[in-house]
């Protein structure tokens, strides 16, 4: 998988500290995730088609994923829902 250089990330927090604002590495990774995602998807989007975006965005989507999980396993066969 593509994956961005930290190199971009470290200049941003340097700019950062001359503002003082202090660095809460916690928040930075899950930032960091959001923002990488993000722009793969746009990547996607922009290289390939509108569902290329979705595809790499709803990787985010806790929603989506439950939803993915209930129909690929038993649960959904045993709740007897139907889909075409």
């Amino acid at each position: 998988m593509f994956q961005f250089e930290d190199k971009c990330y470290c200049e941003r927090v340097g700019e950062n500290s001359s503002n003082k604002i202090e660095k809460n590495e916690a928040d930075y990774l899950k930032s960091k995730k959001l923002i990488d995602t993000q722009l793969m998807a746009l990547l996607a989007r922009n290289l390939f088609d509108t569902s290329a975006y979705f595809e790499i965005i709803n990787q985010l989507n806790d929603s989506y994923l439950e939803a993915i999980n209930i129909i690929q396993s038993d649960r959904f066969e045993k709740a007897k829902l139907e889909y075409e």
